[in-house]
């Protein structure tokens, strides 16, 4: 929208169907080096060197014919020796007279897009941006295809030779008239936000500039900025949630400045708005025990653009030290440029102190399975309750959201994947419970096994449903039959805990992958089924480690995971009297191989 008529990119003429002149504006008069009376009538091709005008009267007879609609050539100026690109294209006037309309583009050195001709935009018609022409009446005579396009109509000729209003609503019209007047009659131009009207009568944001020309004609610029309206509304509820939440939560610019703050901050913090409003939050709250190395972590993402998560032992305006657990969150416009960052805090000093305790209770514990134990039963107890609560209230939120909050509202997707958000997380945590406890079960030796026959082939079809379906997501498991289906003897809960872990893995390591693949194979004495995904694979130095208990591959550590999912899928296929084994290729997928037998041995 920073363009004017005296732009290179709009110097522009009209000529008729004899090649004349009929319109020339400011900037193409002096670039030709003559005012509008010496080339009005004058025909186009006497003003370029003659090696290229046979070129050029054989493109503009194809326009008149009708055969192309516009086209681009090299061209040198005879007056000056310039160097330009020539755009023209055909234009149908409201007087029913078929004109053309073209333009020049100066050829500067140096300018790489220039060698290729293909590339540029024929003037005015072509351009991104939606411009239109109106000459002193108010009267429309030249619309561009971008303008009809954020317009919603099919073609120029249903705007050409109506009045500007066309364009907006009635009630805004006067308005707009008033403000665009004294603009045009104090500097010449206009530029303001406005609100348009759309062939279907729908509303459309506007940013609007107008350049008087010097014949008296107006130059329209648009540009649609619906979204980025959208997205102020939206952020002005996000603000009041924001306000009232007990979390502290900071805006910041691209720069990581801060530019506003709740109130949760500045009561936690003890700081007022005035104290840090413009400060960058790279400094806000250091002291002698903040991590600088964790400070230069969060500098590199936000001059990334990327999103960080972490602890930080900061200070409050007083002097008092206590520690924050941050989510900074990245906040892109609709061509995925970072604007701004949102980060959330709270204060996890209280659990800090809690963690503190534990680490002495576990230094002098003497007995490491007793703690174990009591972990064991602290996580049983005092996590599943308190998810089984979370999942509950999201689940009446979800009730109230659909009886209160129509399907089309924003605030209705916004809720919509939060609460996909929660869910998988909770859903996680509840695994992450099983797991440890199953282990716990392990080293404290009440890991009871109670195989019955089992139909293998029906409990692998309902867990690929359950683990697709908890999965968010299109992607499932393929899954092959080989031989002739038997059944087999197996512990059905700890054969769920085995392909649950594998069958998670399969997906978790593979994001954005071919879904994997489960082939089962009858033979003879056993069965053998393998799970083959096409993910990250595991680092080939790192392999002999991978059945270790919280151990974690190198190139995983950005992925959830506690490294005991393969620890339990080991003891739990060892008691039914199988094998587990896998190949992987770094980068490139990995195959997990188990085996069983159809009948145990008796031990």
């Amino acid at each position: 929208m920073s363009e004017s008529v005296n732009d290179v990119n709009l110097i522009w003429f009209e000529i008729d169907n004899n090649s004349c002149f009929t319109r020339i504006n400011k900037s193409a008069q002096l670039l030709l080096e003559a005012d509008e009376c010496m080339l009005k009538g004058k025909n186009i091709e006497s003003i370029f060197k003659p090696f290229h005008v046979e070129l050029l009267k054989v493109r503009i007879a194809s326009l008149i014919e009708g055969t192309i609609d516009s086209f681009s050539l090299r061209m040198e100026l005879l007056n000056s020796g310039k160097k330009v690109i020539l755009g023209i294209y055909i234009n149908d006037l409201i007087d029913g007279q078929r004109r053309m309309i073209g333009a020049f583009q100066i050829i500067q050195e140096k300018k790489a897009f220039l060698e290729n001709p293909k590339k540029l935009l024929i003037q005015l018609n072509h351009t991104k941006e939606a411009i239109a022409i109106r000459n002193q009446k108010g009267d429309y005579f030249f619309i561009n295809k971008a303008l009809i396009d954020i317009f919603g109509y099919n073609s120029s000729k249903e705007l050409l030779g109506k009045q500007w209003t066309a364009l907006h609503f009635p009630e805004d019209t006067q308005k707009i008239d008033a403000e665009v007047k004294e603009q045009l009659s104090l500097n010449g131009n206009f530029r303001g936000e406005i609100r348009g009207k759309k062939k279907d009568n729908s509303l459309i944001y506007l940013e609007l500039s107008l350049t008087q020309l010097d014949n008296g004609d107006t130059l329209s610029l648009f540009k649609d900025i619906s979204n980025k309206k959208i997205q102020e509304k939206e952020l002005e509820k996000l603000g009041m949630v924001l306000e009232k939440t007990n979390s502290q939560v900071l805006m910041l610019d691209k720069k990581g400045n801060i530019e506003w703050v709740n109130e949760g901050y500045l009561k936690n913090s003890g700081y007022n708005a005035d104290d840090i409003i413009g400060k960058n939050i790279q400094i806000l709250g250091m002291g002698e025990a903040t991590s600088v190395a964790s400070m230069l972590e969060i500098s590199k993402s936000i001059e990334l653009g990327n999103p960080y998560r972490g602890e930080q032992y900061q200070y409050k305006k007083s002097g008092l030290g206590y520690w924050i657990y941050f989510d900074i969150t990245p906040l892109k416009n609709p061509s995925f440029e970072v604007e701004g960052f949102i980060v959330v805090q709270n204060d996890i000093s209280s659990i800090k102190e809690a963690e503190k305790n534990i680490l002495q209770t576990l230094e002098s514990e003497r007995n490491l399975s007793n703690l174990k134990t009591k972990f064991i039963h602290l996580a049983s107890h005092e996590f599943r309750t308190p998810l089984a609560s979370i999942q509950s209230s999201i689940d009446i939120l979800d009730l109230s959201f659909i009886q209160n909050v129509d399907s089309k509202d924003p605030l209705r997707k916004t809720f919509e994947r939060h609460h996909k958000r929660i869910t998988h997380e909770i859903r996680r945590m509840s695994d992450i419970m099983s797991n440890i406890l199953v282990l716990g079960r392990f080293d404290a030796g009440r890991m009871v096994y109670n195989p019955v026959e089992a139909d293998f082939l029906n409990f692998v079809n309902e867990l690929i449903i359950e683990e697709t379906f908890s999965n968010y997501s299109p992607r499932t498991v393929c899954h092959e039959i080989r031989g002739n289906p038997r059944k087999i003897e197996m512990d059905v809960s700890m054969m769920r805990y085995i392909f649950k872990n594998l069958l998670s893995n399969a997906f978790k390591y593979s994001m954005n992958e071919p879904d994997p693949i489960m082939i089962v194979r009858y033979l003879e004495e056993s069965i053998v089924i393998e799970i083959k995904d096409y993910g990250i694979g595991v680092p080939e130095e790192e392999t002999s480690n991978l059945f270790t208990s919280f151990y974690r591959c190198s190139n995983a550590e950005a992925i959830p995971g506690t490294g005991l999912g393969l620890v339990i899928v080991k003891q739990l296929t060892e008691m039914h009297q199988g094998k587990v084994s896998f190949i992987s290729n770094h980068e490139k997928g990995t195959t997990f191989k188990l085996e069983f037998p159809y009948i145990q041995k008796k031990l």
